[in-house]
This record gives C-alpha cells, sequence and structure tokens, in this order.
C-alpha cells in the first residue's frame, strides 16, 4: 500500500515552492513554473523506499496502513514519507538547510519506529525467533602425547 500520494504533497508543500523544485525549463521564468507530478511520484516512490528500508528490521513492509490501529502512528509513517518526498525534491535543485532538516527530522523519527522506542500497533512484525542448537557433549579426544 502506498504511504503518500501526489495530492498529499501538493496540499503539504506550497504551489511556488513545488513549481522551482519540479519546474526544470531554463526557460521559465519564477511566475511560468509549473508543477511537474511526475516528478513528485518519483520522489515519493523514492521516499517510500527509502521508508519501507528503514522499518523493515522490525515491521513486514510495505506497511498496510489500513491495519495500523493507531491514527498517530499511521500519521507519523506518512509523514516521514512526506518529509522524505520534500527532502528528495529539494535534492534535485539544491543542497538546502530546510532539505537537510526535513531529512534528519524523518530519519530520526523511521530509527525510532525501526528500533520500537515507537510502536506501530497493528503493523505486523518480523518474527525474532532465534534458531539454537544443542549438540551432545564430544564422545572422543585427541591424544597429543604418544
Amino acid at each position: 500500500m502506498r504511504y503518500l500520494t501526489v495530492d498529499e504533497v501538493k496540499a503539504s508543500v506550497p504551489a511556488d515552492v513545488l513549481a522551482r523544485l519540479t519546474d526544470d525549463d531554463p526557460s521559465h521564468s519564477i511566475t511560468e513554473k509549473v508543477i511537474d507530478d511526475v516528478k513528485i511520484e518519483a520522489a515519493i516512490n523514492w521516499a517510500e523506499a527509502f521508508v519501507d528500508a528503514r522499518l523493515a528490521k522490525r515491521y513486514v513492509v510495505p506497511l498496510n496502513l489500513d491495519g495500523i490501529g493507531s491514527d498517530g502512528a499511521r500519521d507519523l509513517v506518512k509523514e516521514a514519507a512526506l518529509q522524505m518526498s520534500v527532502y528528495r525534491l529539494y535534492s534535485r535543485v539544491e543542497r538546502e538547510g530546510v532539505a537537510r532538516d526535513k531529512r534528519e527530522l524523518a530519519d530520526k523519527t523511521l530509527s525510532a519506529l525501526a528500533s520500537g522506542k515507537i510502536e506501530i500497533p497493528g503493523a505486523e512484525e518480523r518474527a525474532r525467533a532465534r534458531i539454537r542448537y544443542k549438540a551432545s557433549e564430544p564422545r572422543f579426544s585427541v591424544k597429543t602425547d604418544e
């Protein structure tokens, strides 16, 4: 299941900023720039892959957001995906402190989720069973004094 849609990104980021981050046509002035949904979709795909990679240590991914029993936990995952998407869009055109801050915030959230400091109620966790081997005592030895 998807964590984020293009429309959710558009609702969260001002249109003029999205146009500046996605319109690569150098002939467009700042007022002529248009939003490129394909570039937003690419940023979302990258962000969702990043989220899945971080959470795969603890949870079965992709997460089923409908199965998560907490609106807050669902919102944390969506917000992390949004922040990483915006970071990816910023990183296309410039290395700006805003983008770095968004990535660091999302990464901290994902780390807390992956480590279990923050739980995702209803998300399927990976099995943590350890395989243990038990062997009997050795029945022979090697004598070195002969």
